[in-house]
């Protein structure tokens, strides 16, 4: 089997076909094309908590530590949750619902 060079538009692999002949079969390189958003899943995972239950207030380390992150990452998560409206930031620097916030929002 033989491939073209890296960084090509095709791959070529030869084979022997039945009779002992090289054959070569090609197979075009297409971009990807990404219509939508990727879902990040850490993301519905903790929108989950908050369905699965309604009183939860969590911090940035929290879910750092329930997901395995990096703190970064889920701040960026919680964020993200605030900016659709799903979370609220409350004064003392944790997120709950929205819905259940009650004016404790800063």
């Amino acid at each position: 089997m033989t491939f073209a060079a890296p960084g090509s538009q095709s791959k070529r692999l030869k084979v022997d076909s039945a009779g002992g002949l090289p054959v070569t079969l090609h197979h075009e390189v297409l971009p990807m094309i990404v219509t939508a958003e990727p879902i990040d899943l850490d993301a519905l995972r903790v929108r989950n908590e908050f369905l699965a239950m309604p009183g939860l207030t969590i911090s940035v380390p929290q879910v750092a530590r329930m997901l395995g992150l990096r703190s970064e990452h889920a701040a960026a998560i919680l964020e993200t949750l605030e900016h659709e409206r799903f979370l609220t930031h409350i004064a003392n620097g944790a997120y709950r619902r929205a819905s259940l916030s009650h004016g404790t929002e800063s």
